[in-house]
């Protein structure tokens, strides 16, 4: 993009262009352009070629070139190109140098290093059943197939947005064959809308925390854990609200208390502060804090320990500070079951109710007194071992 002086430069050609000179100007960020020079042009937005096209161009050069391609095949080429012909095109050259003048679904899997539709749908139904073995078994396969996390991610987030769309009724947005999309919408049925917006934004999430963090598949199986942990809640909600219905309808005996029971003091949680010593108490049991939220939530636990807290903002609530390029960690901490589970051991510590919110530093004070009590102190290989119950292999 060029600066505004070197726009103002070309201004005074722009209205007295030679006659023999026609200027093109092409941006991807037209709304920069300086009104001087677009009030003096003819606008002509570009717009993604439509996937019916991609896929008649490729057609015809597949069959000038005599090149056998599977239907499913070159709808996945056309899909993969996002509108874009070029790319469209330089993929099919790219898979008849790998396959020959016959191209399956099975090769252009293979060239894209993404998750087959078969498998996409394989991790929609487990995850809707929450049978975590089979959903990590389907990572661990692709995994070794040489499949990228990163592109599997970026598969799951379109699936899960189509079955959005057919909950939504919205078929048409549904970039799939007829085939497929009545498999969209039958396994839509499976989720609710809100679980389908919740599943979407946790890929998307994981996605850009990948940008961060070198092990792009740790971070997708913490993603796949928490949509089928929050999944697990959600029908414990739905259980225990079908059981109080059931409740309401039962006759209830109202039991009158007895006045000294009535008359009973209730014992609540002092309400934290700065000025209480709150800070100084917290500093020193942290370590129980961590152990006690431990217990309750093991996604609060990984998280908080990444964190520290540095004090009470003025809205009253405790600090926890992380360093930056983990706001992965403050995002996952700040998800309800975490919060609560926090905030409740801080409570249990320290007997003082209080509010926690994360924030991302742009470098994190070692000297600080809870960062002096872990020092040295990480995830090693037999800690993570024993928090995950897994195995070295």
């Amino acid at each position: 993009m060029l600066t505004s002086e070197a726009f103002n430069a070309l201004l005074k050609t722009l209205e007295e262009p030679p006659k023999h000179v026609v200027f093109v100007l092409a941006t991807t960020d037209p709304q920069r352009v300086p009104v001087t020079i677009w009030s003096r042009c003819q606008r002509l937005d570009f717009r993604k070629i439509s996937l019916v096209k991609i896929m008649e161009q490729l057609k015809a050069i597949a069959k000038s070139e005599k090149i056998e391609i599977e239907e499913r095949a070159l709808f996945m080429v056309g899909r993969s190109a996002s509108g874009s012909m070029r790319d469209a095109i330089s993929l099919l050259d790219q898979l008849i140098s790998f396959a020959g003048n016959k191209i399956k679904i099975e090769d252009v899997v293979t060239v894209l290093g993404g998750a087959e539709e078969g498998v996409l749908f394989g991790f929609g139904d487990a995850l809707a059943k929450g049978e975590t073995k089979i959903v990590m078994e389907l990572l661990e396969k692709n995994v070794e197939e040489g499949k990228s996390v990163l592109q599997i991610t970026k598969d799951l987030i379109v699936h899960f947005r189509y079955l959005l769309f057919a909950k939504l009724g919205i078929q048409e947005l549904i970039d799939l064959s007829t085939e497929q999309q009545k498999e969209i919408l039958g396994q839509a049925e499976s989720y609710s809308e809100a679980n389908l917006k919740r599943i979407v934004r946790i890929f998307s999430r994981a996605q850009l925390d990948m940008k961060w963090q070198p092990q792009a598949r740790i971070v997708l199986e913490t993603a796949l854990l928490e949509i089928m942990v929050e999944a697990k809640n959600e029908k414990g909600e739905e259980k225990a609200d079908k059981a109080d219905k059931v409740e309401e309808k039962r006759p209830v005996a109202i039991v009158a208390k007895k006045e000294e029971e009535l008359s009973k003091p209730i014992e609540t949680p002092m309400v934290a502060s700065s000025g209480n010593g709150f800070m100084e108490k917290l500093t020193r049991n942290w370590e129980q804090v961590l152990e006690k939220v431990k217990g309750k939530t093991l996604f609060g636990y990984v998280s908080l320990h990444e964190g520290r807290p540095v004090g009470m903002n003025e809205k009253g609530r405790l600090m926890i500070e992380f360093k930056k390029g983990f706001s992965f960690h403050k995002q996952r901490l700040e998800d309800k079951l975490n919060k609560d589970a926090v905030e409740e051991a801080i409570a249990e510590i320290t007997g003082q109710k209080v509010l926690i919110e994360g924030m991302v530093a742009d470098r994190v004070d070692d000297s600080d007194p809870v960062s002096k009590v872990r020092e040295g102190e990480g995830f090693s290989l037999e800690k993570v071992k024993e928090m995950f119950g897994g195995k070295i292999l």
